[in-house]
């Protein structure tokens, strides 16, 4: 079989643009030019860790009063479906050493550090006033008009950023979904998902508190029914029962039984 010069790339027809990402597709046209090597940006790492005295590693026999971590294993797959590569640091007890010394290591291995709990209100939630002392500008936003996720903070300690988010799964992983994912995904070149939405009618009120945005998990019945998942931020089963989200606006305190929503549904679970 002969082809005629340039008849699938000409001279000086770009085929590659920088910033893309180098599927095996992208590898094949650099082969067809005769490129063997370019230069490249390695993959962004981000370290976990999950934060609570009352933790231990899957795996173990639990004692009274622990619980299984959930957020370090689901945040670390949640990392790498992102493009980016997760370093998952452990689990650091409620005491102001070992989470700074966990976040340091953390900002020394990687580009971007996640810590989940220890960022609400009560008197063991240190992690915020720890992260604030480590450098600045510190944190600089404390708190979000958002339900899940009203303790997240975010902080910047030299040119890297910190998030810390709740330490109840479901409001982990919606607060990673809704503020941390796509920033990832730019870092790691990955394409910004466009999330896929259907209108279905509402099984059962919501209630919500006014003043903050309520994201709340649904099964899709029959595709044009709505069932809200009422288990509460610590059940992470109402994520992986759950075909999607609605949304509240945040001065809305109920939408009625009936009520036609917006599904805004998850990818692959």
């Amino acid at each position: 079989n002969v082809a005629e010069r340039g008849f699938d790339i000409g001279k000086g027809q770009q085929v590659l643009r920088a910033g893309e990402l180098l599927t095996h597709i992208k590898l094949g046209v650099l082969a067809a030019i005769g490129v063997g090597r370019v230069r490249v940006f390695s993959k962004p790492r981000v370290a976990i860790i999950s934060s609570g005295a009352e933790l231990v590693n899957p795996g173990r026999k639990l004692n009274p009063g622990e619980i299984y971590d959930i957020n370090g294993p689901a945040l670390s797959g949640a990392v790498t479906s992102c493009g980016a590569e997760p370093v998952y640091l452990g689990i650091a007890r409620d005491r102001a050493s070992e989470i700074k010394k966990l976040a340091r290591k953390g900002l020394r291995k990687s580009d971007v550090l996640l810590i989940s709990g220890g960022s609400s209100a009560g008197a063991g939630d240190i992690v915020p006033k720890i992260v604030n002392d480590m450098g600045k500008p510190g944190v600089i936003v404390h708190g979000l008009a958002m339900k899940p996720g009203k303790p997240t903070f975010i902080a910047v300690l030299g040119k890297k950023p910190v998030f810390g988010l709740p330490g109840y799964p479901v409001s982990a992983l919606m607060v990673f979904d809704q503020l941390v994912a796509d920033y990832i995904r730019s870092l790691s070149g990955e394409a910004h998902p466009q999330r896929s939405s259907i209108r279905a009618r509402l099984t059962a009120k919501v209630l919500s508190a006014r003043g903050r945005k309520e994201l709340v998990p649904v099964r899709v019945k029959n595709g044009i029914l709505a069932e809200p998942v009422l288990k509460g931020s610590g059940a992470v089963t109402s994520l992986s029962t759950a075909d999607g989200y609605i949304e509240v606006p945040l001065e809305s305190e109920l939408i009625e039984e009936g009520e036609i929503v917006e599904v805004k549904l998850f990818g692959s679970k």
